[in-house]
């Protein structure tokens, strides 16, 4: 398809025929400018989101809350975790962590990330990231996350930052469905270093639906109700039912061992337990 296009040389006019597509290529620019800055396709086909740090929270001694905005919304399930992309010392480093926000907020994901000496990234956004800083972000990812196909009655037992991916469980639940139970059994070495403490508190008095109960393992403290040691098979126990449940696991490797055990040993199904080992 072609235009005639009016022109004036040197006092003289003339008509020139424009060819349609030659219009659409500042339009064909424009998009691709877009989206090359907001997303793009890496040789393995993963969608990789651009995103930029717009919040940093000291979320307990060892870990810090660091909020982002993306370009465009990431495609994640409650559970879910992502691998980030950023540049430290001219070199392109990854980290893989699990969500804490849920799918309702758009562009925007939030991440709770533990120092670690060993890890550089983790090392990197506890002690010189900045707002504005730039990161590129691919997810979700894994296999264990919620869905409304589980049953209404939904067990998150959380040991140290495990808490991360069940805290995306556990909002986007009381977000969305009145009708889901939802049982928190949370360890950490103190009390200090429960992630979420007061947002915890506040949703348990919002939502008649949440009961959390919290366990320290290296400190005995007297001004709240926590249990001290671990979460054992008495504990685990208490909140077995025998009726259709489900159980998220996430925390170290040897905890969530001895909780799959314990829950098998306890007549639970194995399709109910729902876990990942990081570490």
């Amino acid at each position: 398809m072609a235009l005639r296009q009016l022109v004036r040389i040197r006092g003289h006019e003339y008509y020139l025929k424009v060819h349609f597509s030659y219009l659409l290529l500042p339009i064909a620019a424009t998009l691709l400018r877009f989206y090359y800055s907001t997303l793009h396709i890496n040789i393995w086909g993963e969608i990789v989101v651009h995103a930029r740090i717009v919040e940093i929270q000291q979320g307990s001694p060892t870990t810090k809350i660091i909020k982002f905005t993306t370009a465009v919304s990431l495609n994640f399930h409650p559970g879910q975790w992502v691998d980030l992309y950023i540049e430290i010392d001219g070199n392109i480093e990854i980290g893989g962590y699990s969500i804490t926000s849920t799918p309702l907020e758009k562009n925007f994901i939030e991440l709770a990330i533990k120092e670690s000496s060993y890890n550089k990234v983790s090392h990197f956004l506890n002690y010189s990231a900045k707002i504005g800083q730039e990161v590129e972000l691919i997810g979700g990812q894994g296999d264990c996350y919620y869905h409304e196909d589980l049953s209404h009655h939904i067990v998150l037992i959380a040991g140290g930052i495990g808490i991360t991916p069940l805290m995306s469980i556990l909002r986007f639940i009381c977000k969305t469905s009145s009708d889901v139970a939802v049982r928190l059994l949370y360890s950490a070495s103190s009390s200090e270093e429960h992630i979420f403490q007061t947002e915890l508190d506040d949703l348990e008095l919002e939502f008649d639906q949440l009961k959390c109960n919290y366990w320290i393992t290296k400190e005995i403290d007297t001004q709240k109700n926590y249990n001290f040691g671990r979460i054992d098979r008495d504990a685990i126990g208490t909140f077995v039912t025998g009726n259709s449940q489900d159980f998220f696991i996430c925390g170290p490797s040897e905890m969530i061992d001895q909780s799959v055990e314990i829950l098998l040993s306890l007549d639970v199904k194995r399709t109910s337990l729902h876990f990942e080992k990081w570490w």
